[in-house]
């Protein structure tokens, strides 16, 4: 039980099972001004949510899913639903985010969206997942407005619309946003790979470890891809370790920032790429390890320097010859500018 707002003071709990029948109304009742937006009929498509609900497959849902159910309410009235289904891999998915249409626009779908983010990271989850009408741009940039990222479509033939699908990054979840890289070139994607990272912000004396591409003379944040059921935290401390042979304290570090960034593909033309990018600051044991560099990180002979940060930003903006995109340097730019302006270099 707790209380969640967007504006609004309003209670969220988990639904008693007496209270299946109002949830299969809420449900069915804010489906089904989707359905009549869009054409949706129990003709053309007897399984979608607003006409397939009934008590049966909720209860199917609390019995044997084991989904975390909700219902919004104000004095005893039930106005608001949602579910998570918890998955493998961290993953868990938002179902059935309802609103009765004589409540909404009052906070009240903002407020469940937010209260499902924390209970899924409260059940160690890092991915959130979520299905939409496709046509339905309005609840899409609702969506996006609240953290969401696109991530593909799929036609059905049982459906006379396209079924969208969205995710939802929690490690991002109340994390401060730095800043956006979107190149807004990404409109005839017809996918999304989204590959998330996780990097360390180490300063000693005025100066910050960064490691030094020698072949290509560029500066990075230590840090790198998060692998599969691994949290940002434990990724930026593993990739600082392998790239920097520096080992982070882990009582020491603390969150700074996210940098979202989002463009088409550089290898792939119908492939969109999305990407978060958490920095941590911290701080590191006095005595480096040993790199394990990966083949092409060895072959730009990567190396561990505390750098000024006016030097790194200048070498970044200045670089012209890197087989990568120009958004990773002006990013590190961008970041070490930030933590100049904030007293932090």
């Amino acid at each position: 039980m707790g209380r969640a707002g967007g504006g609004i003071q309003t209670l969220i709990r988990k639904i008693r099972r007496e209270e299946v029948p109002a949830c299969v109304r809420i449900i069915r009742n804010s489906h089904q001004t989707v359905a009549d937006a869009f054409g949706i009929t129990v003709e053309n498509a007897p399984r979608y949510v607003a006409f397939a609900t009934d008590e049966n497959r909720l209860l199917w849902h609390m019995d044997s899913e084991h989904r975390l159910m909700f219902v919004e309410e104000e004095n005893g009235i039930l106005r608001g639903y949602y579910s998570l289904l918890l998955k493998e891999d961290h993953e868990c998915e938002l179902g059935n985010l309802s609103v009765l249409p004589e409540y909404r626009h009052r906070g009240i779908g903002t407020a469940l969206l937010q209260h499902a983010i924390r209970i899924a990271r409260a059940q160690d989850c890092s991915t959130m997942r979520l299905s939409i009408v496709e046509e339905n741009s309005i609840l899409r940039r609702w969506y996006e407005q609240n953290g969401a990222v696109h991530t593909g479509t799929e036609k059905f033939d049982f459906f006379p619309f396209t079924c969208g699908y969205m995710m939802i990054s929690l490690t991002a979840a109340g994390m401060r946003r730095l800043f956006e890289m979107d190149k807004k070139d990404y409109s005839e994607c017809t996918r999304t790979l989204v590959r998330n990272s996780a990097r360390s912000i180490l300063i000693r004396d005025g100066k910050v470890a960064m490691v030094h591409s020698l072949k290509y003379d560029y500066y990075k944040f230590p840090g790198g891809g998060i692998e599969k059921g691994e949290s940002p935290v434990d990724a930026m401390i593993r990739e600082t370790r392998e790239e920097a042979g520096l080992v982070v304290i882990p009582e020491t570090v603390r969150e700074y920032g996210y940098v979202h960034r989002i463009q088409k593909s550089d290898w792939d033309a119908d492939e969109c790429f999305v990407q978060d990018n958490y920095y941590y600051l911290g701080e590191a044991e006095n005595k480096p390890v040993s790199q394990e560099l990966d083949d092409y990180e060895a072959k730009e002979s990567y190396r561990l320097e505390y750098i000024d940060p006016a030097t790194a930003i200048r070498k970044n903006r200045a670089l012209k010859n890197s087989p990568y995109n120009r958004l990773m340097f002006e990013r590190e730019a961008l970041v070490l500018e930030m933590l100049q302006s904030e007293g932090l270099l």
